[in-house]
């Protein structure tokens, strides 16, 4: 049985986009979410500084059975951003597993397109949630947390 105290393992916050200037698409990093799907998380897009004519950012959500898949599974998108100085948060359910005999989506990351003429974004993006089915090696419990 886990105690309360143990939800600090099983709570989890990682970037997926670290701050940067983004001006051409750009893929951030897959973020481990647990095993299986269902996983409510959170996705916090923090947006500085804007500049260019016309500038768009679409920030799409998306999910894999693998840190290195060459298929990722649209999960959500977010409003399109047109203006600096905003955080934006966008929750989102980790998606379960295609087939029975697939392990389900364990990683999520964000897929940025920029768009506009000279478009640049002061940005970073940060995956928040609970691990549904800890990974072992991860640090976290081996099972899901209870109050006691």
């Amino acid at each position: 049985m886990t105690n309360v105290r143990d939800f600090t393992h099983a709570i989890f916050a990682e970037a997926t986009v670290r701050p940067q200037a983004v001006t051409a698409n750009t893929t951030g990093l897959a973020v481990p979410v647990g095993r299986g799907g269902g996983n409510t998380l959170a996705l916090y897009l923090s947006v500085g500084a804007v500049s260019g004519t016309s500038p768009t950012l679409t920030v799409v959500v998306e999910a894999a059975d693998s840190a290195t898949a060459t298929t990722w599974t649209p999960v959500v998108t977010l409003p399109i951003i047109m203006a600096g100085n905003q955080l934006v948060t966008q929750y989102f359910l980790v998606p379960p597993a295609p087939t029975i005999s697939t392990e389900g989506h364990r990683f999520v990351r964000a897929r940025l397109t920029v768009g506009g003429t000279s478009p640049s974004f002061l940005v970073s993006a940060l995956v928040v949630g609970m691990l549904k089915h800890p990974q072992p090696g991860l640090g976290a419990m081996a099972g899901a947390p209870t109050i006691n």
